[in-house]
């Protein structure tokens, strides 16, 4: 049985005394950002109160007394909050198929208790509690006692039960996909680092705790590897201004949780895979069709018709997603460990590239925009041979490559320890490679989520006042077209093989090719821009009365100043004409040759 989560707007309750102190302090000169920032409230929130801030005062000079009023009758702000993140807590346990009991739940709410706002609040996670949770968050069919274990029998029983479908609908190896999520920590180290250590002191937000969501899929036949889709917490992220979305190497998406709901899910499938599994199908010279194996997360929709008609959807049986599911079988585990490898060979390849260049410096610039190119990176480096061998508990008869260890994990896992030691990360052992690997599938903590909010709302507002572009002017492309004139004259001048170096001066031109024609364009344009920024109005001296009026006869004419010298024409449909012009005094109007 599955958990259906549903986003519940959380209420805040604020008296009628804070909302007096936002009006004071807007109209004291104080910025909306941090005064969103002390208060935790949404931005929009706060024009609301600053908005209907003469009925809020009439309120509050008739509340007699003094007593504090609330807009709805709640209980304390820090359960709403606590609550909150339990119900994403439960969303992300969901994600990665770990099921849920009533017991977990209630838990997980005891241990938030001793969270450092509510410290010293009454609280008991009783039943009565989860009954009153469960109607307030609109939670269904939460799954209870022993039930939540994995069903190790359906396990055994579903893979003939799936030949049966594949038999009957006739799909080949390469026309069977699966695709899961998994969660990655894009801007971390192994907690022994000191890079670890001390962002560990340091106040508010960690990037260390800044997670994205990845959704990772391909073929039985292990021959395809779909376009990863990438959930982040911030449409546009500063390190991502100005970039065309659609070049990126990902599919990129983005909601407050950075989670793939069913929203994105559906729009994934229906403007992507099933385009794609129409081409794909018709290069391989089979029918337009695919069984697309997932879970039962709450972020896939429940009914098939919601998918491309080309797709036919089998889920998993409940409770058998770490035992079944292909992706969970080594495809993540890969992907993760050539990701972080990734990271390794970038502090090393900073320091060797310049010596002055400390590490700290070089992971303070490590950007979304950086990780995206890891990501591609080490998406591209798992072998087809993984892709297929993952599908061997599902679907034993179409797995063509050895079933092994997975070498690719056990060879990444050590080339991250040697890049650790040259790093200078002497401390990081085989042991912390491990925890750092397994670290991306841990759960945030209330106040880090709280952190986390926060950094999304000054994200957020930065990104609104964020106007400059990061764009290819005609300078940096003449900059880029002259580097590669020199590589190639190099190239030319010193390699003895003549053939080699044709190739290479072919290889730069083509690939420059994009280059040059935006070079050529943008100069037209700031030719034609300054060719306009010579001319300007003249001023007129006739009244509105006498100004010209529209032509009809597809004549026009008028007056305009060059330097500050009056030239006049008129248009028509053959084009500019002047008439004679005879020389006079400078303010006399100037003739064509002129």
């Amino acid at each position: 049985m599955s958990i259906k989560i549903f986003s519940i707007r959380a209420r805040k309750a604020l008296t009628i005394e804070q909302k007096i102190e936002v009006i004071k302090r807007i109209e004291n000169g104080e910025k909306i950002k941090s005064i969103c920032l002390s208060l935790s409230l949404a931005q929009s929130t706060v024009h609301t109160i600053f908005a209907n801030r003469e009925k809020i005062r009439k309120s509050y000079e008739s509340n007699v007394g003094g007593a504090k009023m609330h807009r709805v009758t709640s209980r304390h702000e820090v359960f709403e909050k606590l609550e909150k993140h339990l119900v994403e807590w439960m969303g992300t346990q969901a994600n990665q198929g770990i099921p849920l009991s009533t017991m977990l739940i209630q838990q997980k709410k005891a241990v938030e208790k001793g969270d450092s706002d509510a410290k010293d609040l009454s609280f008991k996670a009783s039943h009565g509690w989860f009954e009153r949770f469960k109607n307030r968050s609109m939670l269904r069919t939460i799954i209870t006692g022993e039930a939540a274990s994995a069903d190790h029998g359906v396990a055994a029983v579903f893979p003939a039960q799936l030949q049966k479908i594949i038999n009957e609908g006739g799909y080949t190896a390469k026309q069977i996909f699966n695709v899961d999520e998994m969660g990655l920590f894009w801007k971390r180290m192994p907690s022994s680092t000191f890079i670890s250590q001390d962002e560990k002191n340091v106040p508010g937000h960690k990037a260390s705790k800044d997670k994205l969501t990845l959704l990772l899929g391909g073929n039985c036949a292990g021959d395809v590897k779909l376009k990863p889709l990438l959930v982040y917490h911030s449409e546009n992220p500063p390190a991502l201004i100005g970039m065309v979305k659609s070049s990126l190497p990902v599919i990129w998406r983005s909601n407050r949780k950075a989670w793939v709901t069913q929203e994105v899910f559906a729009d994934y499938v229906q403007t992507y895979l099933s385009p794609f599994i129409k081409k794909y199908t018709a290069e391989s010279s089979l029918a337009n069709k695919a069984l697309l194996i997932i879970d039962s997360a709450p972020g896939h929709p429940s009914s098939i018709v919601d998918h491309g008609d080309n797709i036919q959807v089998v889920f998993l049986p409940p409770k058998t997603t770490h035992l079944l599911q292909p992706m969970d079988q080594g495809v993540t585990a890969t992907f993760r460990a050539y990701y972080s490898q990734s990271l390794m060979q970038y502090l090393l390849d900073g320091v060797n590239a310049n010596e002055s260049f400390s590490l700290k410096q070089l992971w303070k610039d490590f950007s979304i925009k950086k990780a995206l190119v890891f990501i591609d990176h080490a998406w591209q480096k798992v072998s087809p041979q993984t892709m297929n061998v993952v599908w061997n508990k599902l679907c034993p008869q179409f797995v063509t490559f050895e079933v092994s260890g997975f070498e690719e994990v056990i060879d990444a896992k050590a080339k991250i320890l040697a890049l650790a030691m040259e790093v200078g990360f002497k401390e990081v052992d085989e042991a912390g490679v491990e925890g750092f690997l397994q670290s991306h599938g841990e759960e945030l903590t209330t106040d880090e989520l709280v952190q986390l909010d926060r950094h999304r709302l000054t994200e957020e507002e930065e990104d609104e006042r964020e106007e400059a572009r990061n764009t290819l002017d005609t300078d940096q492309l003449r900059i880029v077209m002259d580097h590669a004139d020199k590589m190639t004259d190099i190239i030319s001048k010193y390699d003895h093989d003549m053939m080699r170096s044709i190739a290479f001066k072919n290889a730069i031109n083509s690939a420059l090719a994009p280059f040059k024609d935006l070079y050529e364009r943008k100069l037209q344009e700031h030719k034609q821009s300054s060719i306009l920024s010579c001319f300007c109005p003249m001023e007129s001296s006739t009244s509105p009365k006498d100004s010209p009026q529209p032509s009809t006869s597809g004549t026009c004419s008028g007056d305009i100043i060059i330097k500050k010298r009056k030239l006049s024409f008129s248009i028509s449909d053959s084009g500019f004409e002047f008439p004679p012009q005879s020389p006079s005094s400078p303010d006399s109007p100037v003739s064509p040759q002129e």
